[in-house]
């Protein structure tokens, strides 16, 4: 939503120049007069307080997102969803454009490539975008230099072909471990374009994941072991905010009590009155 307010300001700021200018407009036609004249005419006469008006409801909107924001719960999935999709762009293939998915015989475009990264849980994290964002529409692609109007969406291949993951028996309900070994490698690089793998795609919390089979030809159930990897890799971020939050509070409360302050800067207690 806030990418949606920055190009509303873009959009905005790309067009009040040209209705700003002192310029005569004469009718071409007689057809232009009369209502559709008189809504020109009004339009540009009053251009400034439509522009006015829509930022009014801009900054309206933000303080609102921002109380929304405030009382949100944290989610450490978003936060990690968030940090490998910059790492995508940040590690940009320039010489790749596109991304396919191959099964069998059979050959799907999945979208136009606008990163990849991989990260230490054994992922290759690839980001990419197929359709615009709906309420954007309006805006072309070329103009689209922050990444606002395509919908993005990271697509995760496993790069071990060989690995164990979690599952339950359906008999006992007990949770094991087995392990699987992959009959093909899942992404490869084929000139321009990147080559994935698989025989459909399933979206799990915030990534996708290509469906794939092991030798014998079964499909891999890898859900336990997507959400394991996920939640380690979330909970080490928890951790990090949980160590800074320990810290500042254990700052402000060294700061609230004289006497910690004073063994923090000379190293010796500091000696009560008697009575006190």
């Amino acid at each position: 939503m806030n990418k949606f307010l920055l190009s509303l300001v873009l959009l905005i700021l790309f067009i009040y120049p040209v209705f700003a200018q002192d310029k005569v407009i004469e009718p071409i036609s007689e057809q232009k007069e009369g209502v559709f004249g008189g809504m020109i005419e009004f339009v540009t006469k009053y251009f400034l307080w439509f522009v006015v008006a829509i930022v009014g409801v801009i900054i309206a909107v933000f303080i609102i997102m921002l109380i929304k924001r405030m009382k949100k719960r944290i989610d450490p999935f978003l936060s990690d969803y968030k940090k490998v999709r910059k790492l995508c762009k940040f590690s940009r293939d320039s010489s790749i454009k596109h991304v396919y998915m191959v099964s069998d015989k059979n050959l799907t475009y999945m979208g136009k490539y606008l990163g990849e990264c991989i990260t230490n849980d054994g992922f290759k994290n690839i980001l990419l975008f197929r359709f615009k964002k709906w309420y954007l529409f309006w805006i072309p692609l070329f103009l689209d230099f922050f990444d606002l109007v395509k919908e993005d969406f990271v697509i995760r291949c496993n790069l071990n072909k060989v690995y164990k993951y979690r599952w339950k028996d359906p008999k006992t309900g007990e949770e094991q471990e087995k392990q699987v070994e992959l009959s093909h490698d899942i992404v490869y690089k084929d000139g321009d374009k990147l080559i994935i793998r698989g025989f459909g795609m399933e979206r799990v919390r915030y990534f996708f994941y290509p469906v794939m089979r092991d030798k014998e030809g079964n499909i891999v159930d890898k859900k336990l072991e997507i959400f394991a990897r996920e939640r380690d890799s979330a909970l080490i971020d928890v951790l990090y905010n949980q160590t800074e939050d320990f810290a500042n509070i254990s700052r402000e409360l060294v700061n609230m009590n004289a006497s910690a302050r004073f063994f923090v800067k000379t190293g010796q207690m500091l000696e009560k009155k008697s009575g006190e």
